[in-house]
């Protein structure tokens, strides 16, 4: 019974080390990555919207297309930093988010602004940069929204590319 009762204890001192390991990693984690990448989505889409409500060039667009804007501007960050694997500080998402993602927000304006043919479509478009979710767009919409989002994705994936070396 004694040598049971020292098996038991030694396999509980194991577990308390594993334990204090995880939790040590999760402190790291938290550290290097306090948010989670919805979480992290969710703020940098907020924060291209107040990017670009404080330039005079967005009054030029209606709230859907800005809507568009920067909805697509925080889903192709995640795509970009997903494709390349990348856990970016906060001063390399800071430099992303106020140097680089508003020249592709303006650039998909554009491109929605001659892709989508009414407010229906412009609608349709926001739920499209939001959730990238092809099943309710139209056809020929989603092949526009391609068409024009591609030389933005190409523009804005050269400008980055220093992240990826």
């Amino acid at each position: 019974m004694s040598l049971e009762i020292d098996n038991l204890q030694a396999e509980v001192i194991t577990l308390q080390a594993q334990v204090e390991l995880l939790e040590e990693y999760k402190r790291t984690n938290e550290r290097y990555a306090p948010y989670s990448l919805d979480e992290e989505i969710s703020l940098i889409h907020t924060r291209i919207k107040q990017l670009l409500a404080g330039h005079a060039e967005t009054r030029r667009f209606n709230r859907r297309q800005i809507e568009s804007m920067s909805a697509a501007a925080a889903q192709e960050y995640r795509r970009f930093i997903t494709i390349n694997k990348l856990a970016l500080d906060q001063g390399q998402i800071d430099t992303v988010v106020n140097d680089h993602l508003p020249a592709y927000a303006f650039c998909i304006g554009n491109g929605v602004d001659i892709a989508a043919n009414n407010k229906q479509e412009e609608q349709l478009a926001v739920e499209f940069f939001k959730t990238r979710n092809e099943a309710l767009m139209p056809a020929g919409l989603l092949n526009d929204l391609k068409v024009v989002s591609k030389p933005c994705r190409e523009n804005l994936y050269s400008r980055l590319a220093y992240l990826t070396n």
